[in-house]
């Protein structure tokens, strides 16, 4: 058959379904002796058309998925859709369409596009998060969570996002602004529900060791869970009150001339209430963002009217309001000690405090020797640590504190997945009963795009009847956090049908833990942690085995055009059904997969690399199609050819790299590379060849089968055309054979003058004088030696090649 890629791709596309060729199976049908193997790429959002991001993973996705099933492997691939969100509301309120209209219309979208570029997903575990199906059991975990005491209301400086109306995470504000919008985000203080995600915090940082994931990822992690070990240590205030900090320098306690608190912090509140100054500077910081109080190198504060007692010198310390502090990181008070911190030293320059040296050190802002320290002088700052905590007795101790915070989970908007609680004014804050889930979205809303939540305009929502004591009492408006519904997903795909319970643990015990999981290191510090986290609720919980998600962790590079990110604002979008429908999936996929290493970026400079994996495939089309299949098996390597031999060596060479490179190293464009240099193999094989026919069968038989993965359409075409019945993704993968992986005769090729004149073939063991040897008696050299005078004759390291030089 000839290459007609716009054609023949369709109808390979409806085999696969009418086989029912990606279907993974369920717990009970593996076996003990079975082995299986998890793909996962990273759950999209239906925006309503696929990128060439979004291509590239699951392209490189699909080739694992492909190539486990051909080493024998039970394979899961699954794929749904990250529903809930703030674009289907805004979409609704710009439209005046329901966010459910539009999202399903652009899960179809999407859908068929991914259908198109045959991605071999079990569509029948498809999932969308905004399905009650779904979304009850968000509503099941809270309800759980609370029972354990994993979800908790308090009140809270949150993110505010007036543009937005809602609520924002710390990790979705950067710069001051909503990371996606770029509307300006506030402090501002509100009643919350909270998932106590630091009560994991030690055990997020220690698995980081059973995980086989990129570095950068780890260390990102480590940084925003941030362990830090010193002392909590507590200061009497001069009006009787006491304030708690704590601190990894303890040794520095004799340089402390300051304290410094969160303008948030009840003490500064109330001394705010008699103080005009510090009430406006305290609201001049609640108008600056939680980034620019962290990051920002001016670091503002008002000295109030309070004072604290040093508690080894009894000395009063001026306690300072300061913009850098903030209530939810640490205790909302730290103590300054300026000679031997940076920050509190540019604090004590600015506000002409003392800088007394405490530590002698060769860094002054490193640990030494205590100098100025009293009795603890000439300790080093350790020993000094463990003396000051045994001197201050219960005023003191050591601590580890985190600079990860508590997930905040309130949403003030409507399409989402709405908090199983309902507020009852005799019982207070109670939850849901299990058995009235799912607590459903109501249609009956307005999206007007300003004020409070559309939850708020329903009354049939609002109103209920408390599950404790059964009095008219109305439901929480607030709805989850997005990042709730990307926390435990692929474990939904194992049972997606499952009205009982969120997955079986039989499912659960089969498929765990993920073994590859594809996505961008853009979610590291978001949607992995909290996948993380969840994952260890759902172990303790009894759901899930093992203590981590996922095994292995690759973050594909971006797909660029013209050195920056593909995006509508830029104009530089390459749609992928516009170099489908003039290319083939199969030569997109090719593409995706050859340009870079995958964490690599890729650029898109035009459609050259398409039109030369085009003519790779087309090549690759030919090749079989010139070949009469042949069903005699390859003859004994004692009666082939050299040239034989040598193809038959380069197959099973090649066959053993791809096969490592799928394997373990996850080295995609590689495999391209060696089946281009594989197809330069067979089109040297002699068209004479005694025993053309078997081995260039075999060799085209290999060849087909490891390019089965990477362009599977156009391999079921080459495997049909070569003899076969069946699927050819349903064929077992190759096996390199051990005596073909090294050469007994090796080619090596004669230059005279530098110009190659011939080729001659040696034993592989011959040594570097038969090889020159070799190539002096080489007859298509000879017309070139005939009558010269020999100067010199190289054999270069690796002895493939013999350069002859004459005049």
């Amino acid at each position: 058959m000839p290459f007609e890629p716009l054609q023949q791709e369709p109808r390979i596309q409806q085999r696969w379904m009418e086989a029912g060729a990606f279907k993974a199976p369920r717990a009970a049908e593996i076996k003990a002796s079975d082995r299986t193997f998890y793909m996962l790429v990273m759950l999209p959002y239906p925006s309503g058309r696929i990128h060439m991001g979004h291509v590239r993973n699951y392209t490189l996705g699909d080739v694992v998925a492909r190539f486990r099933r051909m080493r024998g492997d039970k394979v899961m691939n699954p794929l749904g859709w990250d529903s809930f969100g703030l674009p289907a509301e805004n979409a609704a309120i710009k439209n005046g369409i329901h966010p459910a209209k539009w999202t399903r219309a652009n899960i179809q979208e999407m859908k068929g596009q991914i259908q198109k570029m045959g991605i071999s997903y079990d569509w029948d575990r498809e999932i969308a998060t905004f399905l009650p199906e779904y979304y009850r059991w968000n509503q099941w975990f809270f309800l759980k969570m609370w029972e354990r005491g994993d979800v908790f209301r308090a009140l809270r400086n949150v993110n505010w996002c007036e543009a937005l109306g809602t609520v924002l995470a710390n990790e979705q504000v950067v710069d001051g602004k909503d990371e996606r919008t770029g509307h300006p985000v506030v402090q501002k203080p509100m009643e919350q529900y909270f998932f106590a995600i630091t009560k994991y915090a030690d055990e997020l940082l220690s698995g980081h060791d059973q995980l086989d994931w990129p570095e950068n990822v780890k260390a990102m992690q480590r940084h925003w869970i941030g362990k830090s070990e010193g002392a909590r240590l507590t200061f009497d205030l001069a009006d009787g009150k006491q304030v708690q900090v704590f601190t990894t320098r303890l040794d520095t306690l004799f340089g402390v001339t300051f304290m410094a608190l969160s303008t948030e912090h009840p003490f500064i509140v109330e001394a705010a209430e008699s103080d005009p100054g510090l009430k406006a500077f305290c609201d001049q910081v609640a108008a600056m963002s939680r980034e620019d109080r962290l990051m920002s190198d001016i670091k503002l504060g008002h000295r109030s009217r309070l004072e604290a007692i040093h508690p080894f010198t009894g000395e009063k310390v001026p306690i300072f309001a300061a913009n850098y502090v903030l209530m939810d990181y640490g205790t909302g008070a730290v103590m300054g000690v300026p000679a031997h911190d940076e920050r509190d030293h540019a604090f004590a320059e600015k506000y002409g405090l003392p800088i007394p040296k405490v530590i002698e050190s060769t860094d002054p802002w490193e640990p030494g020797i205590l100098v100025n320290s009293g009795e603890f002088d000439g300790l080093t700052s350790e020993a000094a640590v463990d003396a000051m905590v045994a001197k201050l007795g219960g005023r003191a101790e050591k601590a580890v504190t985190f600079k990860l915070k508590d997930w905040g989970l309130s949403r003030q908007r409507y399409w989402g997945t709405p908090i199983p609680t309902i507020h009852c004014p005799d019982c207070g804050v109670v939850p849901e009963k299990p058995e009235n889930l799912p607590v459903l979205l109501p249609e009956d809303v307005a999206f007007t795009g300003t004020g409070a939540s559309p939850l708020t305009t329903s009354r049939t929502f609002l109103d209920c009847a408390c599950p404790r004591c059964g009095k008219p009492s109305r439901r929480e408006t607030d709805t989850m956090d997005t990042f709730v519904d990307s926390s435990w997903y692929w474990m939904r795909y194992l049972d997606p049908k499952n009205t009982e319970l969120p997955f079986a643990r039989a499912e659960a015990d089969a498929w765990s833990p993920v073994d590859l999981y594809i996505g961008g290191i853009e979610h590291a510090t978001m949607h992995l942690i909290y996948a993380r986290y969840f994952y260890k609720i759902m172990r303790d919980l009894g759901l899930a085995p093992g203590d981590e998600p996922f095994r292995k962790l690759i973050c594909q590079g971006m797909v660029l055009k013209d050195g920056f990110k593909m995006s509508k604002s830029k104009g530089n979008i390459v749609d992928p059904d516009e170099v489908i429908a003039k290319y083939g999936a199969d030569a997109l996929r090719l593409f995706m997969i050859f340009a870079a290493p995958i964490e690599k970026e890729i650029d898109w400079t035009g459609f050259e690399g398409i039109e030369g994996a085009t003519r790779f495939l087309r090549r690759a089309a030919r090749m079989v199609e010139d070949h009469a299949p042949c069903k005699e098996p390859v003859p004994a390597k004692e009666v082939l050819t050299a040239e034989e031999k040598a193809l038959m060596v380069k197959v099973h060479q090649t066959l053993h790299k791809v096969t490592d490179d799928l394997s373990h190293r996850y080295q995609f464009n590689t495999l391209v590379s060696s089946l281009m240099e594989m197809a330069n193999a067979l089109a040297d094989l002699p068209a004479d060849a005694p025993h053309r026919g078997p081995v260039m069968q075999h060799a085209l038989e290999v060849f087909t089968l490891m390019l089965s993965p990477a362009a599977p359409h156009l391999a079921e075409q080459l495997w049909e055309t070569l003899g076969h019945a069946g699927l050819c993704m349903h064929a077992s993968w190759p096996v390199a054979e051990e005596g073909w992986l090294t050469a007994d005769e090796v080619t090596v090729v004669v230059q005279v003058n530098g110009k190659v004149r011939g080729r001659v073939q040696v034993p592989a063991s011959a040594g570097e004088e038969a090889r020159r040897e070799a190539a002096l008696a080489c007859p298509e050299a000879q017309p070139h030696l005939a009558g010269k005078t020999i100067v010199k004759v190289v054999v270069p390291p690796g002895g493939k090649l013999v350069s002859i030089v004459v005049k």
